[in-house]
């Protein structure tokens, strides 16, 4: 077996894979000592993360700042809370996406509770149902149905990357 593609894979995104047990050790230090140098430590370590899991590692900062975490972190104890920061910047996003398109974010935050990845909207019977529930609320045409249940889709999928 050639192990040669399989080397430079690694090698070129090695500055692209965060070490989850460093990060938890450097934010457990930043627990201890809030400090400009912990902080920095921290944020030079995510440096390469992508944007999703810099917004959910900046709330988690904001929260050990704000006295939020007192306990040290374990590798389940920092994905649970990750999972929830998450969870809580997705329901943000959706909340605003709502409010800027003029729909209930209650119905949508529902529907995106119904939604699951790589599952065809015609056998997602719940999801499907819970379309066309915001769709007679709204008491929508044919065409802006449509439009409505592509722009959810699309908005969901996004989300879900």
């Amino acid at each position: 077996m050639d192990f040669t593609d399989i080397k430079i894979s690694v090698e070129k995104y090695s500055s692209e894979i965060i070490d989850y047990d460093y990060l938890i050790e450097l934010l457990n230090n930043y627990m201890d000592e809030k400090t400009p140098e912990n902080e920095a430590a921290i944020k030079e370590h995510v440096a390469s993360s992508n944007s999703v899991e810099e917004l959910d590692l900046r709330r988690l900062l904001e929260g050990i700042l704000a006295g939020h975490f007192h306990k040290h972190f374990t590798s389940q104890s920092f994905n649970d809370v990750i999972k929830e920061i998450h969870k809580e910047n997705q329901e943000l996003e959706l909340n605003r996406w709502a409010y800027e398109n003029g729909y209930n974010s209650e119905d949508i935050l529902e529907a995106y509770h119904l939604f699951i990845p790589g599952v065809e909207l015609k056998d997602n019977p719940s999801l499907n149902s819970k379309i066309n529930e915001i769709n007679i609320k709204l008491d929508l045409k044919f065409k802006k149905k449509k439009e409505l249940k592509d722009k959810l889709i699309m908005k969901f999928q996004e989300m879900d990357k």
